[in-house]
């Protein structure tokens, strides 16, 4: 049945209708929605290549805008410094070629003696080592500086290892060839096999050193010389030439006591030794030679000495302490023995003052 509507009517319904029309939507979040067309062409663009590893593609500034945390110092892009043109770190010539040390010792009798003092040692050394390479040559060089006030004495006298300063070691290595290196200046020299028994080691000790309770290095005492070690297939060959002689670091009264036969009794600081000591250049020098090869898994030597006593073993006929010529010939082995090691070591001294040993 139709239905017929007044103009009027009509009329309200349209502007009701009109008054009523839905509005546009309000913009959605950011991320949500249509995406705007060049980031979809861009999308596309990245889903037509193939995926990167994990860890790669992302850039610091995306990890800044995702929130993520900075990589630690060290990681991530390089830094100034590791680029090629950065300068590198300054070098100090001296702490790159030294080391050192200080130490402090001191020792005190539990007796009385009564031709000493009460400490036996009582001193601050401070020790400075070092080596440098300067062309085909190497430089050592070991100082101890000393302040010792028991024996109160601060004159230099490398000779006796005495004073403000006592140079240990200052040489120089070279190798003229291959097989054979040359050690020239004063330096620290051993051989044989016995742990503190010297029989074919004739280069200078240090005894009061020994006993007053110094380190075990400080037994050695330095020799002025020239080593030469040749090594070859067959031998090889070690000689030690020293052009003055050089004496032990004997016990003399000044820091322990000794026992003196002529005066029957044990003396000390009254009764110092003062040596008749041979003294000339290349006139009272020294020879030591040593020759070893292995046998299997044993290791034999030979040696040879031309030289001195090292400690005044004579006196002259004005009772004038002195030291004695002298040669030693000796051999030595050394191996594994019942999983442990042995050596045998023997030498022959010949006092070529005194051969038959009668004569004081």
């Amino acid at each position: 049945m139709p239905v017929s509507i007044a103009p009027a009517t009509a009329a309200f319904i349209a502007a009701l209708l009109s008054s009523t029309a839905i509005q546009d939507p309000p913009p959605l979040p950011s991320g949500l929605g249509d995406k705007p067309a060049q980031e979809e062409k861009q999308e596309q663009e990245d889903k037509s290549l193939p995926s990167l590893p994990s860890g790669l593609g992302s850039t610091q500034k995306d990890e800044k805008d995702t929130g993520l945390p900075s990589l630690p110092s060290g990681l991530g892009s390089p830094s100034a410094s590791s680029t090629p043109n950065a300068e590198a770190p300054s070098s100090n010539w001296l702490t790159d070629n030294f080391t050192g040390f200080i130490e402090a010792r001191l020792g005190t009798r539990l007796q009385d003696d009564p031709t000493q003092k009460d400490l036996s040692i009582g001193e601050v050394r401070a020790q400075l080592q070092g080596d440098w390479a300067a062309g085909p040559a190497t430089f050592n060089l070991t100082t101890d500086i000393l302040f010792d006030p028991v024996i109160d004495d601060y004159a230099i006298d490398l000779e006796k290892g005495r004073g403000v300063i006592d140079i240990r070691e200052a040489n120089m290595v070279l190798r003229p060839l291959d097989n054979l290196d040359l050690k020239i200046g004063r330096q620290i020299a051993t051989w044989g096999t016995g742990d503190l028994v010297f029989i074919n080691d004739m280069f200078p000790k240090d005894y009061n050193s020994f006993f007053i309770g110094r380190d075990d290095e400080y037994l050695k005492a330095p020799s002025d010389a020239v080593r030469a070690s040749l090594y070859t297939g067959p031998v090889n060959v070690e000689v030690v030439y020293t052009p003055r002689f050089d004496a032990d670091r004997y016990i003399d009264g000044t820091r322990l006591s000794y026992y003196n036969p002529l005066l029957g009794s044990i003396v000390g600081r009254e009764a110092e030794v003062h040596p008749l000591r041979p003294d000339g250049w290349f006139e009272d020098d020294e020879i030591a030679v040593r020759a070893s090869r292995n046998f299997g898994t044993i290791e034999a030597a030979a040696y040879a000495y031309d030289g001195y006593w090292k400690s005044p073993a004579g006196m002259t006929s004005a009772f004038q302490p002195t030291f004695n010529a002298l040669s030693v010939y000796g051999a030595s082995a050394r191996g594994p023995v019942m999983g442990g090691i042995g050596n045998a070591e023997f030498g022959y001294y010949d006092s070529k003052d005194d051969e038959s040993g009668s004569d004081p």
